[in-house]
């Protein structure tokens, strides 16, 4: 693929897995990228590091252009995804993010870190988000605090008013 964008391609049965990484820019080619998708799709944005504009607008037409049946999971958002997934809710498409990073400190060792969160796990009333005190991996013993705003988890809230629309 052009550019500073990787993506690799895992299929096991009606599952594919799209592993992306690098940089979202005007070289991406969704045609390329999405071509011959069917059944459950996973991708996996851990790897993604910055989102240009440009990146952003073809990334978006490109998933709401996917078949609304097709079921579409986002895991292992990077940091970096999730504050562009903020500022565009369409990013994810009618899409389930299922796992993200967040930011964390513990105060215990000066230490930030970047913690997994698993929607089903870290929020399982799918209501109002609201980030969990976690265990320091360092130090067990203390916990740490998260360490952004309110509106880090904003995606995660309009997601779950969507799932609320869609079970009416």
């Amino acid at each position: 693929m052009a550019g500073g964008l990787k993506v690799e391609r895992e299929k096991d049965g009606d599952l594919t897995v799209l592993r992306i990484s690098g940089t979202l820019d005007d070289s991406f080619q969704p045609a390329e990228t999405f071509e011959g998708l069917t059944g459950r799709v996973v991708f996996d944005l851990s790897g993604l590091e910055r989102i240009t504009s440009a990146g952003l607008e073809k990334w978006t037409a490109a998933v709401k252009a996917l078949p609304r049946a097709m079921e579409k999971e986002f895991v292992r958002l990077s940091i970096a995804t999730v504050e562009q997934v903020n500022m565009v809710y369409e990013f994810t498409g009618n899409g389930k993010v299922r796992s993200f990073y967040a930011p964390y400190y513990c105060a215990a060792n000066d230490q930030e870190y970047e913690m997994l969160l698993e929607v089903d796990k870290h929020f399982r009333d799918h209501t109002a988000p609201e980030a969990p005190e976690l265990p320091c991996p360092d130090m067990p013993a203390e916990m740490m605090d998260y360490e952004e705003d309110g509106e880090y988890l904003s995606f995660l809230a309009e997601q779950f008013r969507r799932e609320s629309r869609e079970k009416r």
